[in-house]
């Protein structure tokens, strides 16, 4: 197998997680902002 392959599927997964994570993190400061609120 080719390690560029491989690097290349790891970048994707990489890209995908941290997408995640923000998405995470904006649902987070969403809930916190809606209780400081009430």
């Amino acid at each position: 197998w080719s390690s560029r392959r491989s690097s290349g599927t790891a970048k994707r997964c990489w890209s995908s997680l941290t997408v995640l994570l923000d998405h995470l993190k904006g649902i987070q400061q969403g809930q916190v902002h809606r209780e400081k609120r009430t």
